[in-house]
This record gives structure tokens, sequence and C-alpha cells, in this order.
């Protein structure tokens, strides 16, 4: 009976100890996962920047997102020559009918869009950024330039980058990659 007695306590004795480890013994939960954007549809609007009534929008849109079916809307870039356009950029995705471009703000310091004008007279200047240290540019609004008439494209690219975004288009996962085909016509 006695060993009976000293083996309950010795076993409550091990449970109560056991149960009481510390924090540090205890394994480490993963870090909650910064999921890619699913992204459906993109809209940029450009304001002249000489008389805000001119406003201009260009959109892309593929509500099934990447694969599956064709975009539906897929427009031109028009810009008239020598003007300067201040453009946004809207976001969203219709699957689960979420606006994108408020939570891309929000995770500011972990995005970056990229735009690559080829074979046109137009310059490109990201006028946002984030709260990085140094700032570093986002891409949601940016100036664009058009020089001389000419037909060429714009790529726009949105990199996903938390915790090693350097305001360069090599880390992270592509969201976006659109080629526009963009005209500056008069």
């Amino acid at each position: 009976m006695k060993n009976n007695k000293l083996i309950v306590c010795l076993t409550a004795a091990i449970i109560t100890l056991h149960a009481c480890k510390k924090d540090a013994d205890l394994p480490k939960l993963p870090e909650p996962i910064n999921e890619p954007e699913v992204i459906t549809s993109l809209t940029l609007t450009f304001t002249d920047s000489a008389n805000a009534s001119n406003v201009i929008t260009a959109s892309f849109i593929d509500n099934d997102g990447d694969g599956g079916n064709q975009p539906s809307t897929f427009d031109t870039i028009k810009l008239k020559p020598n003007i300067t356009y201040f453009t946004s950029l809207s976001i969203f995705n219709s699957i689960v009918n979420e606006e994108i471009t408020a939570e891309i703000v929000e995770e500011a310091n972990d995005h970056l869009f990229i735009y690559k004008p080829t074979g046109i007279d137009l310059a490109i200047t990201v006028t946002d950024s984030d709260s990085n240290t140094p700032a570093l540019p986002i891409g949601l609004k940016s100036k664009w330039r058009a020089g001389n008439v000419g037909n060429g494209a714009v790529q726009i690219i949105l990199k996903h980058q938390p915790g090693i975004k350097d305001g360069t288009e090599a880390p992270g996962d592509t969201d976006v990659d659109l080629n526009f085909q963009t005209k500056i016509t008069n």
C-alpha cells in the first residue's frame, strides 16, 4: 500500500512538473503567412496635370483570375503627347468580391509595382512610398510624362516582397505581370 501511494505521488509530481513547462520550452509556432494577392482586375486612372477634368482610364479584367478564361477586358492605354498625367491604380479580386488597393496600402512595406515602358516615348516616376527606413516606392501612384507620338507597351508588375523589399524588382513573388499596349496619339 505504501508503494502504491509512493507511485501515485511520484506520478502526480512528474505530471505537475511536465505541465508547468515554460513558454521557452514549447515549440515555436510558425509566423502567419503573408499570402500573395489574387488580382482579377486592375484599373489605371490618368488625370491630366494641367486639366483635372481630362481623365483617361485603362483596365484589365479577368474575372476568374490567372488561368482559365481569357480576360474580358484588356484596354489599350491611350495618352496625348507632351502631357504629364497623375496616375493611380485600383485593384480588385472579383472571386471574393474584395477591393485590394487598401490591403496593398496596409501592407505597403511588402509590395512594389514596377513600370517598364518599351518602344514608346514615356517617362514614369513612382510618387508614393512605404514606411520603411529608408522609404521605398510602392507604385500605386505615379507620374507619367507622355512624349512624342508613337506606339509601344507598358509592362506593369506587382511584386509581393514580405520582409525582403529593397526597392528593386528582384526579390519576392510576382502577383501581377501585365503588358498594356500603349499609344501616344493626338
